[in-house]
């Protein structure tokens, strides 16, 4: 039984945890939690309706202090909560749990790297490809006086807008498609996209992009502009 809104408090601190459940032991097997310490519910708790809880690390630190702040391992084993102002007894905790949200939002990074490597490659053979179809434009340029640290800063640029221009393609169809899931799977297994995840896949696109266009940058701005007017 899922309690979503539940309010867990201590000592003038407060927290909402981002789940809440009644579940029976055999949950800890299901879904491969692991405690650190004390031990998970018994059938004794559930015939005797015992208000026992076990808590995740995350609440520890709302509600206790985390290790770095109190200088020491908090294990709050014994010690009483209220959920909705209803007292329970802590007897066990998790080594590190994570909620639904923290594993939708650590598996919506994974892969994020190798899919990036393979766009900057991409931006790579397009650029190197943009180059040779202009080495004419860039001999003119060369000859009229443009440094070779504009051209070199002109390609860079360019390299770096094609991969935000992607990325900013590539966040906006991933937030329609996870709006849609959202709409035809239960609330529970539903994918999220946190912002830190947008933020830091954006921040990715340009630095590809930026790594990218070294190669061709630099390729370009080497050019010798008698050969390049030469260049058919």
């Amino acid at each position: 039984m899922v309690l979503p809104g539940a309010v867990l408090t201590r000592g003038g601190k407060s927290v909402t945890p981002s789940e809440l459940a009644g579940v029976w032991r055999e949950v800890v097997e299901m879904n491969l939690h692991e405690l650190q310490y004390g031990r998970f519910f018994s059938d004794l708790d559930d015939e005797l309706a015992k208000n026992v809880c076990v808590i995740g690390t995350g609440i520890r630190d709302e509600l206790f202090g985390s290790p770095e702040q109190v200088g020491r391992e908090v294990v709050p084993l014994g010690e009483t909560i209220s959920i909705n102002s209803q007292p329970f007894t802590i007897i066990g905790m998790f080594a590190h749990y994570e909620s639904e949200a923290d594993k939708k939002a650590r598996a919506s990074l994974k892969g994020q790297p190798e899919a990036k490597v393979g766009g900057g490659i991409g931006i790579m053979n397009i650029m190197l490809a943009s180059i040779t179809e202009r080495v004419r434009e860039i001999g003119i340029r060369k000859a009229v006086g443009a440094t070779t640290f504009a051209i070199f800063a002109q390609i860079l640029v360019e390299s770096i807008v094609i991969a935000l221009v992607g990325g900013v393609a590539g966040l906006a169809a991933s937030y329609g498609f996870v709006n849609v899931l959202q709409m035809l799977t239960p609330s529970a297994n539903s994918p999220v996209i946190t912002v830190d995840a947008m933020a830091m896949a954006f921040l990715f696109s340009a630095a590809v992009g930026m790594a990218a266009g070294l190669i061709p940058a630099v390729k370009a701005a080497k050019l010798d502009p008698i050969q390049a007017l030469r260049y058919d």
